[in-house]
């Protein structure tokens, strides 16, 4: 009877850890975006950037309201 139980938690984990994984590996996005940020309207000086990538994200410096867009598709 324990060794029934056990099986049947074990089972239910490893269904709930493999429906965790598909759901994960299907929301990559379709596209990745790169945003690089400036002092000012001149796009001149960089002074922070982030990114919303295919497979994680990123940041650094400041966000300002002064920035540049790069997309590219996740493939």
């Amino acid at each position: 009877m324990i060794l029934k139980k056990m099986f049947a938690a074990a089972a239910m984990t490893l269904t709930i850890a493999g429906l965790t994984l598909s759901v994960n590996l299907g929301a990559m996005p379709a596209n990745a975006r790169m945003f690089t940020y400036y002092s000012d309207a001149t796009l001149t000086s960089e002074v922070g950037g982030s990114g919303l990538g295919c497979r994680g994200s990123y940041s650094y410096g400041v966000k300002t309201a002064y920035y540049t867009i790069e997309t590219f598709p996740c493939y």
